[in-house]
């Protein structure tokens, strides 16, 4: 009897697979299937070009298919199998929803499309020139760097979309300075875009991919630096500070270099400055010789400033009255003098009241009341003063 049963199960089995082989294999049951990150084509990219226009971001532009048909036609197609196309003519700058086209292989039907439509941002397509900037890696032996650096290209042209064009500052290249020894060698560097800070801009096309960099070796040696000054500031200005460094870092042959005991700079006029400032110091070095990378931004630090103002206050009892007629006395209405001077700080430092002297003079002058002006002098100093009021109210009446 249980060997019946086992019988009866097996048998079961048997006929279900069977049954199962033949639903797949004749029938052919309809089936879908979701196609993930099938990659868009996109069409008419050189329209665009034509008209200066270019897409922003090209790349990594997928979409997820989810297809129906036989389950034979459905396992049997691949990725590659499906098309994608997505065309750009008619289109323009600024945000653009783009239609898909979906191509299928026979038997396929398409169910859906994620996304429906494309979200692509146009923009103007341009050319730049930026610099090259050069990055040192490895270790340089102590005392010294390199020197004597030549770069081809100096400048690479960057072409793309503006948004991403105005991005880019610079274009970086590395020197491994531990290959580098005292004789010029060349080496040979990748190109790429940076922003102002250091980060990587891609999607842009550089003109070179790389860059030949040429250098060698050199001692660094840091001696005095010497630097003069001629001319006067401007008369309305003042200089509060000038700080130049008193320093160089060079570098060159180690022969060389111990013959240099200083540098000389070109002497700073201070009459063509009105503005603080930062003056780049022009050294003068033998041949072979050049400015160390510690002294790379070598400037002289001017501190400049409007001129400054004191003022001082007067009574009647400190203006001395000159020449007084006979037979009268001369009276001196309330009122007070204010004298203001304009000039430099270590000027009116050695000004004070007891240096200024207050006079009016009174010759020629008759009965009755009178404006009289009022004069100034402050003791060693010649320029320009301020004084108001201008006159004093004067009356002169006979002695009795």
């Amino acid at each position: 009897m249980l060997q019946n049963k086992k019988f009866t199960i097996f048998l079961s089995i048997v006929i279900a697979l069977l049954l199962w082989v033949y639903v797949i294999g004749e029938v052919n049951p309809t089936t879908t299937k979701k196609f993930e990150n099938i990659p868009v084509k996109l069409l008419n990219t050189e329209n665009l070009a034509s008209k200066g226009l270019v897409v922003l971001d090209n790349q990594n532009l997928t979409v997820d298919l989810t297809v129906e048909g036989k389950r034979a036609d459905v396992l049997s197609s691949k990725l590659e199998d499906l098309l994608v196309t997505a065309d750009l003519f008619g289109h323009g700058m600024g945000e653009n929803y783009i239609s898909l086209n979906v191509e299928l292989p026979n038997g396929l039907t398409l169910i859906s499309s994620e996304p429906t439509k494309l979200k692509l941002f146009i923009d103007e397509l341009i050319t730049a020139d930026r610099p090259v900037i050069l990055s040192y890696v490895g270790e340089a032996p102590a005392g010294m760097e390199p020197g004597q650096i030549a770069m081809d290209p100096e400048t690479i042209e960057i072409n793309g979309a503006r948004t991403l064009v105005d991005q880019v500052a610079y274009v970086g290249a590395d020197l491994d300075v531990s290959k580098l020894t005292d004789v010029v060698s060349v080496q040979e560097s990748f190109a790429a875009a940076y922003s102002a800070d250091g980060e990587l801009i891609t999607r842009v096309k550089l003109s070179r991919e790389t860059i030949q960099i040429s250098g060698r070796m050199m001692t660094v040696k840091t001696v005095p630096l010497r630097v003069g000054t001629f001319g006067q500031e401007q008369p309305e200005f003042q200089i509060t500070g000038l700080n130049i460094p008193d320093s160089i870092a060079i570098r060159g042959d180690r022969q060389t270099l111990e013959s240099i005991t200083e540098v000389t700079g070109k002497d700073i006029d201070l009459s063509a400055y009105t503005a603080s400032t930062e003056i780049p110091i022009e050294v003068f070095l033998p041949e072979g010789v050049e400015v160390a990378e510690a002294s790379r931004e070598l400037v002289a630090k001017l501190t400049i400033k409007g001129l400054s103002s004191k003022t001082f206050q007067f009574g009647t009892r400190d203006i001395n009255m000159l020449d007084v007629p006979e037979g009268y006395a001369a009276e001196i209405l309330n009122t007070n003098i204010v004298v203001s001077i304009a000039d430099k700080d270590p000027i009116l430092a050695e000004i004070t009241p007891d240096k200024i002297q207050l006079s009016l003079s009174l010759q020629g002058l008759g009965l009755g009341s009178h404006q009289v002006p009022v004069s100034v002098a402050i003791e060693g100093y010649s320029g320009e003063i301020s004084i108001t009021p201008q006159n004093a109210s004067i009356n002169l009446h006979a002695l009795q």
